[in-house]
């Protein structure tokens, strides 16, 4: 199985049962999606993932539950469900070394400056009680600025304004500790389904992060 969100997503869709429920009606991203998932949960006791196409204030789909089984994290790691932890330890043993390329279709579309506008993207709005819009699935990427070491975690984004974030740092966890000193930090939203059902893997079984 190849390791783009897309690809990873049509291998879903062949596969037995509604694993991949595509909701073209409009939504409101503000409660209506989170209901939606919660709703399947509690009363079809479902999972499934979903697409949503139509999301009201934005052009953009939203995708939730992706790693919501455990079967769906074992196929986006390309082993059975009972090999999890066997292929998650080996890959953490013989890492893939990154491949720096000049081009790429994460490049594929770029703003700068007055172009950036985080209130184009869907402005999920999950709990009541919440403080504003969160950016919830992006892997946040961290380089240390004294050294080498990248650390990599799901961090919730809380928009702040047409180009400012807010982000909430635990104590004594890795991003803490590096952010001693302004640093390199990017987030990826759409990253492959193997790098984020590794972040999962790695939360769900109580790993150490990986840097």
């Amino acid at each position: 199985m190849a390791q783009d969100l897309r690809t990873y997503l049509d291998a879903l869709k062949t596969r037995k049962g509604d694993e991949v429920q595509i909701v073209t009606q409009e939504v409101d991203p503000a409660f209506e999606i989170t209901a939606i998932v919660v709703k399947l949960e509690r009363e079809a006791k479902r999972r499934p993932v979903l697409l949503f196409e139509k999301v009201k204030g934005t052009r953009f789909p939203v995708l939730t539950n992706l790693h919501a089984s455990r079967s769906r994290l074992a196929a986006a790691m390309r082993c059975a469900p009972d090999q999890m932890l066997r292929t998650y330890l080996a890959a953490m043993d013989k890492p893939i070394p990154p491949k720096v390329v000049a081009r790429g279709p994460v490049k594929d579309v770029i703003l700068t400056g007055e172009q950036i506008d985080l209130h184009d993207l869907p402005q999920i709005v999950h709990h009541e009680g919440d403080a504003g819009v969160y950016l919830t699935s992006a892997i946040s990427f961290a380089k240390d600025p004294a050294g080498e070491t990248w650390n990599c975690a799901y961090n919730r984004l809380m928009i702040k304004g047409r180009d400012t974030t807010s982000i909430h740092l635990t104590l004594g966890k890795h991003l803490w500790e590096l952010c001693i000193r302004p640093l390199p930090w990017a987030p990826s939203p759409s990253a492959p389904s193997t790098r984020t059902s590794g972040r999962s893997w790695a939360r769900c079984s109580a790993s150490p992060s990986s840097w």
